[in-house]
């Protein structure tokens, strides 16, 4: 499937999703995923500039597609982690609850590792 992408032009595989999603596709068949997409690219350690200006940070993104109620996706810049998501409305009715959730968890085991060293955690 990868060789077959980076051989289609983008167009086609736009159009080839656009018609997948047109005739609801996924109301026939079962999807390859359990409606939650998860996605994680490592970014660059060191600095980046754009015409002197240096990159200050990095934001994940992503689309969803028929049948997919959530989209998790982490990637880095630097020393940074960044966690985004992006939910279906119809799917998920309260996003506001799931992030809660994450940021409690997040700070349950940050609590918790933060035990064993000395380090401050960085903000």
């Amino acid at each position: 499937m990868n060789e077959m992408l980076e051989l289609a032009p983008l167009s086609m595989i736009d159009y080839s999703i656009q018609f997948s999603q047109g005739i609801k596709l996924a109301n026939y068949n079962a999807p390859l995923y359990s409606g939650v997409g998860i996605s994680n690219v490592p970014g660059s350690r060191v600095p980046l500039y754009f015409c002197g200006a240096q990159q200050i940070r990095c934001f994940n993104w992503g689309f969803l597609m028929d049948g997919m109620g959530l989209l998790l996706a982490a990637g880095s810049y630097g020393d940074e982690l960044v966690f985004s998501a992006l939910s279906c409305p119809e799917m998920m009715p309260d996003p506001d609850f799931f992030a809660d959730c994450i940021q409690k968890s997040f700070d349950e085991l940050n609590g918790a590792t933060m035990k064993h060293t000395d380090k401050p955690p960085k903000k």
